[in-house]
């Protein structure tokens, strides 16, 4: 599902199918045009699960999950995210073994 899919998705019951990986704000479920849906309240996929494609349902929402990186005067820039990122919330899921 590509993010403009997404985007009119918002706050509805949605499944999603990808890749199970874990990233360093948590779980994600990776689509197949490389768009992260992190999953509320999973820190990280099971070993067993992690590079298998899943099926994650859940209310999709858009959230700021780390502060944003900041620039300063001098151009250093701070460490953070970009921005909003897809989440679902209340995740269950089922993998294709």
């Amino acid at each position: 599902m590509k993010e403009q899919d997404l985007t009119a998705k918002l706050n509805e019951q949605i499944k999603i199918s990808g890749t199970a990986e874990n990233a360093r704000l948590g779980a994600i479920v990776m689509t197949e045009d490389f768009t992260p849906i992190f999953l509320s309240g999973i820190k990280e996929w099971d070993s067993k699960i992690v590079g298998k494609l899943v099926v994650v349902t859940g209310v999709l929402r858009r959230k700021l999950l780390a502060p944003k990186a900041t620039i300063g005067p001098n151009g250093e820039i701070s460490h953070g995210v970009g921005g909003d990122s897809f989440v679902l919330e209340n995740p269950t899921w089922t993998d294709n073994e």
